[in-house]
């Protein structure tokens, strides 16, 4: 059982590192790994087959989960170091949105992920882009699925912001041998790195890959408790939304009998993540050829994307989109990098090692060092995380102290100076 532990993802497993992508099951050469959804975890993780397992190492070599350097990940992908540890290799930065009035109305924000995939698409640049969703009438297990034709994406817009056990899409693509286009979080597009530098002929089919910012990716107890709060039993819900209606939208929940409910993510929400989120260094999706997000820059009050555009290929597919570059500084600021944790992730890690529970392999970039504020900072996470079983009450009590101080004390680093 040791070796197993140390040779396959038992060990992802057993420290609680996987988010549930699916890359061991697709890469597993003797299919000894199956994917199922926990429902007393509230996400998806890995069952081995003990008699098939090899040890062979190759689900490790693809999990991104742990052994993460991200100087070297960096340096496979872009072929330098970024100039700028906190934002990534970049070439532009923009803020904007679609021209397509649709896209824009019912995306998550401003609408850029569904035009540049639809670009691409009309473009022939890609025969298929690959794309996560919520099922209706299934509210636990989204799903990924390859979009094909321009006019069906619009199915597939808005956020999903629980764990996908995505990658079980990629023998259709091999086998098909499609030219895809790829959106994810940062922990998949990793996860695709690292199969390619396993692979390389992987490079071949997978031609785009566009990243999600992400702050962290819930487990799907927190939409189980948020239902009992409202006394709204699972089995009744036809669809959920977590970015419904005007930006910055609220969570929507329609049930089977067509009463919708719209409220905020709460604290369930924001006490229920995926215990790997922890320890998260990559909150821009660096590795990804363009990353995007909304728009947190002060006075905007508007359906907007951020893009960071990583790749110069890119910067060939951006019709129909209205665009305004914007510095890197502007980053900054809105989205308050140098204060960010996941940035200062060696913080979180000794914290996490501190109190016992063994942190994933995380090298970060050079540059980032941590000072005493971070890793009190990383203490309230690290508490935050911790919360799952406390009351109601205290989860608000704790999140609010949390929220005065990230504003008050680690806010100001990010902060323009006057």
């Amino acid at each position: 059982m040791k070796e197993m532990l140390q040779r396959t993802v038992e060990k992802i497993k057993e420290h609680n590192y996987c988010i549930g992508c699916g890359m061991c099951e697709t890469f597993c050469p003797v299919s000894a790994i199956t994917i199922n959804f926990s429902h007393e975890k509230g996400q998806f993780l890995p069952l081995i087959n003990y008699s098939r397992c090899t040890k062979c190492g190759i689900c490790l070599a693809v999990c991104p989960g742990d052994d993460l350097n991200h100087p070297v990940l960096h340096q496979s992908v872009h072929q330098k170091q970024p100039e700028d540890p906190f934002i990534g290799s970049y070439l532009q930065i923009y803020k904007g949105f679609s021209k397509n009035e649709e896209y824009r109305k019912s995306g998550a924000s401003g609408g850029f992920v569904t035009q540049f995939l639809a670009n691409l698409l009309e473009s022939k640049a890609v025969d298929a882009v690959l794309v996560c969703a919520m099922e209706d009438g299934n509210i636990h297990e989204p799903h990924s699925y390859l979009v094909k034709r321009v006019e069906d994406l619009g199915r597939y817009q808005r956020s999903v912001y629980t764990n996908v056990h995505w990658a079980k899409v990629i023998d259709e693509v091999r086998t098909e041998k499609l030219r895809t286009a790829i959106v994810g979080l940062p922990c998949h597009i990793h996860s695709l790195v690292k199969a390619i530098a396993l692979k390389p002929e992987l490079r071949e089919y997978f031609r785009f890959t566009i990243g999600l910012f992400c702050g962290g990716t819930y487990n799907f107890n927190a939409i189980s408790k948020t239902l009992s709060d409202m006394k709204i039993s699972d089995i009744d819900v036809a669809r959920i939304d977590f970015r419904w209606g005007q930006w910055p939208g609220k969570l929507r929940i329609l049930q089977k009998n067509g009463v919708e409910h719209l409220t905020k993510r709460g604290h369930h929400f924001r006490t229920n993540y995926l215990s790997r989120c922890y320890f998260c260094f990559d909150f821009l999706a660096d590795l990804a050829d363009v990353s995007v997000g909304d728009n947190w820059m002060k006075g905007n009050k508007s359906a907007e994307n951020v893009i960071i555009v990583r790749k110069k290929k890119v910067l060939n597919y951006l019709e129909n989109l209205e665009l305004e570059e914007i510095s890197a500084e502007d980053i900054h600021v809105s989205h308050k990098l140098k204060s960010n944790p996941h940035r200062f992730s060696e913080a979180n890690c000794k914290v996490g090692n501190f109190f016992s529970r063994q942190a994933p392999n995380i090298i970060p970039y050079s540059g980032i060092k941590p000072k005493a504020k971070h890793y009190f900072s990383a203490l309230l996470e690290y508490y935050q995380f911790s919360l799952g079983d406390s009351s109601d009450e205290y989860k608000r009590a704790f999140l609010k102290f949390k929220d005065i101080y990230f504003h008050f004390v680690m806010g100001r680093e990010s902060r323009p100076k006057k």
